[in-house]
């Protein structure tokens, strides 16, 4: 009987001290864990970036509302008109997309002149905005992953209105109007460099596209001058802005924290220990993220490669966390195919430029890369002065 007891007893006492020890390792790796934790967030203070949303509201600096574009580009977004679904129908029917090959078609050139007629208020808008030097567009980023950014889909569609009218101009002839033109689309995608948000990002890469496919297309139809063509490369080197892409980060992962406060239940309370290891893990993601934003554009794709595996290793314990994670891969090759657009462009326009000038193309293109780095000196990055040309180091 008494061995029985005794046998209960240290059963019991054994049973005891596991769940005393598992308790003092939780709170242990939950104590040290939420140390770290303050400690990053800390440092991300500390290098000038938002932790929180209410602090990545405040990171997308305000603007007094006679400077502020972006109030104007709203107006000019819900001023806009499609009634007849223009752009849709010319966007996905190749049997209406004349602008790029051939003359317009007789049926489409009158729906173009009434589509161009109809939103004369809102090209207007538009133009008034491009004049303005800041923009901050109408956004609460306190509200956190939940913010509404309903103006993305007014960009998206002035992108694709400005692109119809620049290509009108070039098969009109119509030059100045062109380049002006230009320059508006140009505003309107430097309208979403401050936008700390990854979407906003994104959106501002596929206008960018829009832009230098629009350019592309145009300086083989209209003969331009060598200044308009001057003036057209000034608009294409103030786009490209590899440097973004890390305000960027900053501003995604203040949001994503802001997710982990709003998560409740027991994976917050009785899971607290993978709670904290998880948001620790997801501050280290964008850690490594944020390291990589700081390398020469050309390096980010390798780096980001290698980055992302070892990310893929974080012990994310919730799949709403592990939905935060943003495809860094993606971006690297996001922020290098804007690069080499703007960098393609800028040659394409030297090529025309020193064909307006000799009245032929360049023969051999150590007959251009000269003159090119001549004329760009000024804004060659430390990255690219490394960069030897046959016959030519800068």
């Amino acid at each position: 009987m008494k061995d029985g007891m005794t046998r209960k007893r240290k059963i019991g006492l054994a049973l005891l001290g596991t769940v005393l020890l598992v308790g003092l390792v939780h709170y242990c790796w939950g104590y040290y864990t939420s140390r770290a934790i303050e400690a990053k967030l800390r440092a991300i203070r500390d290098a000038g970036y938002p932790s929180s949303a209410q602090e990545a509201d405040e990171f997308y600096p305000g603007v007094a509302a006679s400077q502020n574009a972006g109030l104007i580009y709203q107006r000019a977004f819900l001023v806009f008109s499609d009634s007849e679904d223009f752009i849709e129908r010319i966007y996905h029917s190749a049997d209406s997309w004349p602008f790029y090959f051939g003359a317009f078609a007789t049926e489409v050139e009158s729906e173009l002149t009434a589509f161009l007629s109809a939103n004369q208020q809102f090209y207007r808008l538009l133009q008034e905005a491009s004049e303005k030097k800041e923009c901050r567009y109408e956004v609460d980023l306190s509200l956190g992953l939940g913010a509404p950014l309903g103006h993305l889909r007014g960009v998206q569609s002035a992108a694709r209105a400005l692109e119809i009218k620049v290509v009108a101009h070039a098969r009109r002839g119509e030059a100045e109007e062109l380049v002006k033109t230009m320059g508006v689309f140009a505003a309107l995608v430097h309208s979403l460099d401050r936008e700390p948000v990854l979407i906003s990002w994104l959106v501002r890469s596929a206008i960018l596209g829009k832009f230098t496919d629009a350019l592309e297309q145009t300086i083989n139809v209209c003969t331009l001058a060598d200044e308009q063509l001057t003036r057209l490369s000034s608009l294409c080197e103030g786009l490209n802005k590899p440097e973004l892409l890390a305000r960027v980060i900053a501003g995604e992962r203040s949001l994503g924290l802001s997710g982990f406060d709003a998560v409740g239940g027991p994976y917050r309370s009785w899971g607290k220990g993978l709670y904290l290891a998880d948001k620790l893990s997801y501050i280290q993601y964008f850690d490594k993220i944020m390291a990589v934003c700081k390398l020469p554009i050309e390096e980010r794709l390798r780096a980001g490669k290698k980055e992302l595996a070892e990310a893929s290793r974080f012990p994310l314990w919730s799949t709403p966390v592990s939905r935060m994670l943003v495809p860094a891969r993606g971006l690297w090759r996001g922020s290098l195919k804007d690069g080499i657009r703007i960098r393609m462009m800028i040659a394409a326009i030297e090529i025309q430029s020193h064909k307006s000038r000799t009245g032929r193309l360049p023969k051999t293109w150590q007959e251009l890369v000269p003159v090119h780095l001549e004329s760009h000196r000024s804004t060659c990055s430390r990255e690219e002065s490394s960069h030897s040309y046959p016959g030519k180091r800068v």
